[in-house]
């Protein structure tokens, strides 16, 4: 009880210095740097507000960096990750991503900052991932949160619940899981918002990982979206529990009410407002939180460009809104209603062909969005991105653009070499465009080569909104000023998500809950 009780009075005295550390002057930085028992590498190239971060990551071991995009979180773990190695605390670690291209946005900075880190990027099927990994027994290792899920399961044939069907289902391998935990003493959860669900394969995978590891470094520049309920399973891989609560439902019962859903009618769980202050001082005790300056952002121009709607794509539209209104209370068929609304918001409908049961899709003529988006582009001289939530919108952007010989590549689902595609857009002249889809590029990315951030389709999440303007919106950017355009079709969703995202919301979610209409 005593122990318990000082471990208790010790950390508090930490969290306390933790919030010291932001106010530390550059002579005081320094003086805390040459106590440190070896002389920390990459120290040169950090800012101050990235040696604060190293400092706090070599102290405490177990941290989260929620700084915002272009904040350096990658250089600052990077310089952790080789001051522990130099000390022999470290031997190997695990960097987890979201996407194929953040690997090469990791790989790209590694091979910039510190060439001589020893790492494998895993690529291919599972079994040459796994014969990667036993050939290179001493090299860290950069890999997606999905592919390690893939690489750690087997699948399984399970009782759908309330029916004797057996459906196959990926299912931790409790061998593969123990082998691979156990070579690794470092985890770096890079936008470790992909593990803010406790109930998913990641989440559980990681659990098992960070009970090994002796360093758990987790970044994101956007911890939550809206719903601070996302933060628990990100602090428990940290700290397990000892900063939010040993459970999610102890954390729920501090910092939210419990409210019934008018839609369903099941209960739901909202934040606290009043305890927002109490959170802060919860979080400040394994996590540090920097917003990007706008001294050191680039200056943002934003431009909402309006475009109508033509008169038989407003008739299905119309159509959607009805069935939108009829399926209050059904999940899936609002947002499949949601989801026509959107797609006819872009000049198209998806639906499966009645004869082969193939996916299809419908273009409507004209595509005022479409138009208003290549006498954009026409006009434009620097490199730009097109963030695109839809595949097809992606298609019939590219085919245009290739018709009017504007240089472009595309990163998406079905990209192949995401190294080449980034590779191209940064250092080929010819190359001015990058077609983007949303859910594919939003974390991770430094684009900051681009002048232009077009948002062809919005995304819905607020979160991915943001992450989406942080690839071209950077501190210490190279570009003094960037332009931000929003392609509206008025009178339907676009407009609506826009106004949402300001409110920090999803319009989705509004919906669901009964608070928004289109």
């Amino acid at each position: 009880m005593i122990r318990k009780q000082a471990l208790r009075e010790f950390l508090q005295r930490q969290r306390n210095d933790w919030r010291r550390f932001k106010k530390l002057t550059a002579d005081e930085i320094e003086a805390k740097k040459n106590k440190l028992v070896v002389k920390p590498p990459i120290w040169k190239k950090l800012h101050l507000h990235q040696k604060v971060m190293f400092l706090l990551g070599v102290y405490m071991r177990r941290f989260g960096f929620f700084a915002a995009t272009g904040t350096g979180k990658t250089l600052v773990s990077l310089a952790i990750v080789r001051y522990l190695m130099k000390r022999g605390i470290i031997k190997r670690i695990l960097i987890l991503v979201p996407n194929r291209p953040n690997k090469w946005e990791w790989s790209r900075e590694i091979d910039k900052h510190s060439p001589s880190f020893k790492y494998i990027v895993l690529n291919g099927a599972s079994i040459r991932k796994w014969s990667l990994f036993h050939d290179n027994p001493n090299a860290s290792v950069i890999e997606t949160y999905a592919g390690m899920s893939r690489m750690l399961c087997t699948k399984e044939l399970i009782k759908k619940r309330g029916s004797k069907k057996l459906i196959p289902k990926l299912v931790p391998n409790k061998k593969l899981v123990r082998e691979f935990a156990g070579a690794f003493d470092g985890l770096i959860l890079d936008e470790s918002t992909e593990v803010k669900n406790n109930q998913t394969l990641p989440y559980r995978i990681c659990r098992q990982l960070s009970k090994h590891a002796k360093t758990v470094l987790a970044l994101t520049g956007t911890p939550f979206g809206r719903d601070p309920i996302d933060l628990w399973s990100q602090l428990y891989l940290l700290d397990k529990g000892e900063t939010l609560g040993e459970t999610l439902g102890l954390y729920r019962a501090a910092f939210f009410k419990e409210n019934e859903n008018t839609w369903t009618g099941f209960p739901i769980w909202e934040f606290d407002d009043d305890k927002k202050a109490l959170l802060n001082k919860f979080l400040a005790n394994r996590t540090i939180r920097y917003k990007a300056k706008e001294s050191d952002l680039p200056k943002c121009v934003q431009i909402t460009k309006y475009v109508t709607l033509p008169k038989d794509a407003k008739q299905y539209y119309d159509e959607a809104k009805e069935q939108l209104k009829k399926a209050r209370g059904n999940y899936l068929e609002t947002k499949n209603a949601f989801l026509r609304a959107r797609q006819i918001s872009s000049g198209f409908l998806g639906f499966k062909d009645d004869e082969t049961g193939a996916k299809a899709k419908f273009d409507f003529f004209p595509n005022t969005k479409l138009e208003a988006l290549l006498a954009l582009l026409a006009t434009i001289e620097d490199k730009f991105i097109v963030f695109h939530d839809f595949i097809h919108s992606g298609d019939l952007i590219s085919t245009e653009l290739k018709k009017r010989k504007i240089g472009h590549v595309r990163l998406y689902g079905k990209t192949k070499n995401e190294q080449e595609v980034l590779y191209a857009f940064d250092k080929d002249h010819k190359v001015q465009g990058l077609l983007l889809a949303s859910e594919a590029g939003a974390m991770g990315l430094n684009l900051q080569i681009a002048k232009y951030g077009i948002f062809y389709e919005s995304p819905v999440p607020v979160i991915t909104r943001q992450q989406c303007q942080g690839r071209f919106i950077r501190q210490y950017g190279v570009h003094k000023t960037v332009f931000m355009y929003d392609f509206v079709m008025q009178g339907t969703a676009d407009l609506a998500i826009l106004k949402w995202h300001a409110k920090g919301k999803s319009l989705f979610d509004g919906i669901i809950e009964g608070k928004a209409v289109l």
